[in-house]
């Protein structure tokens, strides 16, 4: 029994030193307290571009890169655009920070745009160069009933 009276003190200390957050050893300098590393750190996670410039950027690089991109874009519903700073699931590419994925709702098409370089990878290739599978995107069009 004094034994558990034991664990249950140390447990009692351990969650007042963390709620009060002066845990020995341990600065508090990569939290963003100040002003200044609070700007810093809202800097840091905010997208350079808006959501529909993703977008946008995306779609000029389909119609320019793939043979039938402009027959692609023509009908479809508007594309989803997701961001994230530091994306954590790796697509047997290495991904870079600041990305945008765009999705094609109709088709589940994906594209991923990373801010910092400009550099778009897509489902069927990579960005800057001509895409040699882009015939299966126009395959599925949007039907109107």
């Amino acid at each position: 029994m004094f034994q558990w009276g034991l664990v249950l003190v140390a447990a009692t200390a351990i969650i007042f030193i963390g709620a009060s957050a002066n845990i020995p050893f341990f600065e508090r300098t990569n939290y963003a307290t100040s002003l200044q590393t609070r700007e810093d750190f809202k800097t840091a996670n905010t997208p350079d571009l808006s959501r529909s410039q993703a977008i946008a950027d995306v779609k000029i690089f389909i119609s320019e890169n793939c043979t039938n991109g402009d027959e692609y874009l023509s009908g479809l519903p508007p594309f989803e655009a997701t961001w994230r700073r530091q994306p954590w699931a790796n697509d047997f590419h290495d991904r870079l920070t600041h990305e945008w994925t765009v999705r094609d709702p109709l088709t589940n098409n994906f594209w991923r745009l990373y801010e910092d370089s400009g550099f778009v990878v897509s489902k069927f290739g990579t960005a800057n160069t001509v895409l040699s599978d882009c015939a299966n995107m126009a395959d599925k069009h949007l039907e109107v009933k």
